[in-house]
């Protein structure tokens, strides 16, 4: 195994083993130790000294050397006094490569290829096609709605009513009705007048559009000779009724 194997390998146990900080941190120091002494099979450390540096207590260092152990990382000899209460470490693993190989392996085998350039195709020019049929019925659709515009003038519509009112307020109200209602009073009004010679009788024009007046029903009225004609009617119908009845 070489120095990143082994990173990779602990890092693999640590899904099941779910190592703390402090274990991470001791591993990674004996990783660093055994890289600098050149990889050799074993080699010992004082336990104060090694707990020092991982920065923990001595107590949670030897907790966490066992964990190692346990995990099947490292094995160790915990030293006695005569030995001056060093411990001999050595990391489970199997065919250590020395700095100068581990490093020649972490090296390419070759150098890559350059990625060769790719040149775009030029994209062909296409020029637009005028629709013309298009165009000409954009056209004759913006000439009726200029003529549609035209109509509902609202110069046009007071002078066709024929009476004066509150001009202001009949022209704010004439621009607020939706173009069917405008229309639908432009066929009403020249009938409405028609039947209210006497303008006094006419509605003004603002009451006319508030009352939507285009929708009622206009009554012509009757002249003098049509009733005479349809009383008389009515005699003879009564006379005729009193002669077949006697």
């Amino acid at each position: 195994m070489n120095y990143i194997e082994l990173i990779n390998s602990f890092w693999e146990l640590d899904e099941t083993w779910q190592f703390t900080c402090c274990e991470t941190r001791l591993y990674f120091y004996l990783l660093k130790t055994a890289n600098r002494l050149g990889w050799v099979d074993s080699w010992t450390h004082s336990d104060v000294k090694m707990s020092a540096n991982v920065g923990v207590s001595v107590n949670s260092f030897k907790t966490a050397r066992n964990k190692l152990a346990q995990a099947g990382l490292i094995s160790f000899d915990s030293g006695g006094k005569g030995q001056g209460n060093k411990s001999r470490y050595q990391l489970r693993c199997q065919n250590l490569i020395p700095n100068a190989v581990r490093c020649q392996n972490l090296m390419p085998n070759h150098i890559p290829k350059p990625i060769p350039k790719l040149t775009p195709k030029p994209i062909p020019k296409v020029e637009p096609k005028a629709d013309y049929t298009l165009l000409d019925e954009i056209n004759i659709n913006k000439t009726k709605t200029l003529s549609h515009e035209a109509n509902f003038d609202f110069e046009n519509v007071w002078s066709l009513y024929g009476k004066k009112g509150n001009k202001k307020t009949s022209e704010k109200r004439w621009a607020n009705l939706k173009n069917h209602c405008r229309e639908a009073a432009l066929k009403h009004i020249p009938a409405y007048v028609e039947s209210t010679p006497e303008i006094q009788f006419r509605k003004n024009f603002e009451t006319y559009l508030n009352q939507e007046a285009w929708n009622d029903e206009i009554i012509t009225k009757t002249s003098k000779h049509d009733t005479n004609r349809q009383n008389s009617r009515i005699s003879i119908a009564k006379c005729d009724y009193g002669e077949s009845t006697i």
